[in-house]
């Protein structure tokens, strides 16, 4: 999430790719859009799976942004049943709904993970 430091090491030539690979990811789980954009603008290819982590990250401007970019959730497959139970125990209920009014099923256990979890009122909407 350190954009400066990140500028500065990219600057001095310092970063691998494993580097850029890690930065992306965790930029993308840590909801961090000024670093994603940064990558992207310096040309680092992201992995396949970048909208996944940046589901992961319960930042719906983010992954909204991810997916604008032209990537897809993971590999040309839909929404994941993992993203779908991280983003019910997570209580990301924003995204949830976004998810399903983009047209997108909710796994069918989402309604007992959000239970498991203590999210009741996720539970309440995934029943509703």
């Amino acid at each position: 999430g350190h954009l400066d430091v990140l500028q500065w090491l990219k600057e001095e030539d310092l970063l691998t790719e494993k580097d850029l690979i890690v930065a992306c990811r965790d930029a993308a789980e840590g909801g961090y859009l000024d670093v994603l954009k940064f990558l992207n603008e310096e040309g680092f290819v992201w992995e396949e799976d970048i909208a996944w982590h940046a589901a992961r990250s319960g930042n719906l401007e983010l992954l909204k942004w991810v997916l604008a970019q032209g990537r897809e959730l993971h590999k040309g497959c839909t929404w994941l049943s993992s993203f779908t139970q991280y983003a019910v125990m997570s209580g990301h209920l924003a995204m949830m709904q976004w998810v399903v009014e983009e047209g997108c099923d909710l796994h069918e256990d989402a309604g007992l993970w959000s239970l498991k979890s203590g999210r009741v009122d996720v539970a309440q909407w995934v029943t509703a």
